[in-house]
């Protein structure tokens, strides 16, 4: 109830409220052994924090929810995990070669291996890939090279493969 009601006020915007329910959820879990519940709550606190600016808290909080996703093999969570991972690094990187190792590649990755049957819902499979691309869009342009492993045409044409399956 209290990670519900911390995820329920992140989206209604007060975020210190929710990070207040997030965190005695989170001491709750930790303390009954439910993972799952953990790493939920646990991204739920790192989407909060970096919705608040605290991109470094939020890098550590969310790599310990991907870890844990990762272990129980629960894809859905680790998905929004390394795309939240992502934006957090573009927040924090500045040098070029970095943002390319640290967030193109990963977005890449999801983007172009990502099973659209395993995202809930037309809308979030559009959504997801449109926040995904205007990502990579940006730090192409960022970085003219682009990436070591694909250009934009490809990118292009597999985006575009991609809504035709949403």
């Amino acid at each position: 109830i209290l990670g519900s009601m911390g995820s329920a006020y992140c989206e209604k915007g007060d975020y210190n409220q929710a990070l207040n329910h997030l965190e005695q959820a989170i001491a709750i879990e930790r303390k009954i052994g439910d993972r799952y519940g953990l790493a939920f709550d646990l991204l739920y606190q790192a989407q909060t924090l970096f919705l608040l600016g605290k991109f470094k808290e939020a890098r550590q909080i969310n790599l310990e929810g991907l870890e844990i996703a990762r272990e129980m093999g629960d894809e859905e969570q680790r998905f929004e995990a390394q795309i939240l991972a992502a934006k957090i690094e573009f927040k924090l990187v500045t040098d070029e070669n970095a943002q390319v190792r640290y967030c193109i590649e990963p977005l890449e990755e999801m983007l172009i291996h990502v099973d659209p049957s395993t995202v809930p819902g037309q809308a979030q499979k559009a959504d997801l890939h449109y926040e995904l691309w205007e990502m990579l869009t940006v730090l192409c342009q960022k970085n003219p090279a682009g990436s070591p492993f694909l250009s934009k045409e490809i990118l292009t044409q597999r985006l575009e493969a991609h809504r035709q399956q949403a």
